[in-house]
């Protein structure tokens, strides 16, 4: 589990087994997360939430873009991986990642460059001369579950889009290659 910045093993030391889907073979374990890890993930999430909260838009615009140009580098490496864990075919894998979780974090990034906050007129009163002013803030900690079937795509909606608000997130998977 990444927690912190730090890769950490599960508080009660637990591991479970990950099988590969496509032909049955014991691929690794992974630490078996417990609710103090859950709690250990959201607390090193408000801290780092914070910290987000105070970058500017710009700022957090050109970590996505940094965080993006990682997820290209990194598309051969990663869509394997999905191979192994997930039984996808390796094109399936591919476009997952180039066509749809990558580009994500481009996508937050311009999208929060192009945020302006909404005036809108008042449909309490019958009257043109009230004004509702909405300004956007960071949420906090956003947390994530991520599927099985589109663990890469799915929980990067949500993390760029509230990394790029100045939120942060903890995630969890639903796995289906796991056994316990």
């Amino acid at each position: 589990m990444y927690i912190g910045g730090e890769w950490v093993e599960s508080a009660s030391g637990a591991r479970a087994d990950v099988w590969s889907p496509g032909d049955g073979s014991r691929i690794g374990s992974v630490p078996r997360g417990v609710e103090e890890d859950v709690r250990r993930a959201i607390a090193a999430a408000t801290t780092a939430q914070k910290e987000m909260a105070k970058l500017s838009i710009p700022a957090r615009a050109k970590l996505l873009q940094r965080a993006g140009e990682i997820a290209f580098w990194r598309l051969e490496h990663d869509a394997r991986v999905l191979c192994r864990e997930c039984g996808k075919t390796i094109t399936e894998a591919l476009s997952e990642i180039d066509d749809y979780s990558a580009p994500h974090f481009v996508e937050a990034a311009e999208g929060i460059k192009r945020y302006r906050g909404k005036v809108n007129p008042s449909i309490q009163e019958d009257t043109l001369n009230k004004r509702i002013l909405v300004i956007r803030r960071p949420m906090g900690v956003v947390g994530i579950i991520s599927p099985w079937n589109w663990p890469h795509d799915i929980p990067n909606i949500a993390a760029t889009h509230g990394l790029a608000a100045g939120s942060s997130s903890w995630a969890g998977t639903s796995t289906g290659c796991t056994r316990t």
